[in-house]
């Protein structure tokens, strides 16, 4: 089975947005976007639901299907469906 090669990217933390290779920007919700800020500041470190959900929802009660659906989306804009990098 060959899965999907992982994009490359590059992330402007400041603009909050990412853009390929091309310099096409690559759309991602800023909870998603937020979420990968995090795991990009964690680099190597097992990072805990409770923590994430902390650092992108801080005060707000949201459900694990919020999370779910952020990983989701910052590996589609990563083009990482196999899961080889997130």
């Amino acid at each position: 089975m060959n899965l999907p090669v992982p994009r490359t990217v590059a992330v402007d933390v400041a603009g909050g947005f990412l853009r390929d290779r091309d310099g096409r920007e690559i759309p991602l919700r800023p909870q998603a976007f937020d979420l990968l800020k995090y795991f990009l500041n964690s680099p190597g470190r097992v990072v805990s639901k409770d923590e994430l959900m902390k650092a992108v929802w801080p005060d707000v009660f949201v459900t694990d299907d919020s999370l779910v659906q952020c990983v989701r989306d910052v590996r589609r804009a990563l083009n990482d469906e196999g899961q080889s990098v997130l």
